[in-house]
């Protein structure tokens, strides 16, 4: 989270998780329950609105650049990125 006057800015979630064509299901599932989540919880509702980044973390990707499951993680707002995460 990134704060100005009490403010906040920036939030960044990101799930460490083995990167591969199988996974993008679970991690597009469990990206949609924490949206859902969010919109939900009392204690998560202040960072419904705000702007949210949402990255996918991996060692080694086994999916490539131009693939189809890549290109679905970036519709649902899903970065997949190695590390470490620069923010």
């Amino acid at each position: 989270m990134k704060l100005q006057s009490k403010n906040l800015l920036r939030v960044v979630f990101a799930e460490p998780h083995p990167i591969k064509e199988g996974n993008v299901q679970e991690v597009l599932e469990k990206l949609a329950w924490l949206k859902s989540t969010m919109k939900s919880h009392p204690d998560l509702k202040h960072f419904e609105g705000q702007k949210n980044e949402f990255y996918w973390i991996y060692s080694k990707s086994k999916i490539s650049a131009n693939s189809q499951s890549r290109r679905k993680c970036y519709l649902m707002n899903l970065r997949i990125v190695g590390i470490p995460l620069d923010i």
